[in-house]
């Protein structure tokens, strides 16, 4: 998988990067599941920030979703 943004089901952004973030991951984790697959499957992601201002609110939305993995 590549390129995934955080656009809802109608294409649109929602703006804030927090939500944006969830988006993005909600719409990774339904191509996931609808190829068998989950979080614990993904191997490496790379995360382009337009502003690293927003990294700490990225970081937390990206810890949540990821958090049922155990290394």
């Amino acid at each position: 998988m590549s390129g995934q943004l955080g656009v809802d089901a109608h294409g649109e952004l929602d703006g804030d990067i927090a939500s944006e973030t969830h988006q993005a991951l909600a719409n990774l984790r339904a191509f996931l599941e609808l190829n068998g697959a989950s979080p614990t499957d993904v191997v490496k992601i790379n995360v382009y920030l337009h502003d690293i201002a927003d990294r700490h609110q990225f970081d937390s939305t990206y810890t949540d979703f990821f958090a049922e993995l155990v290394f």
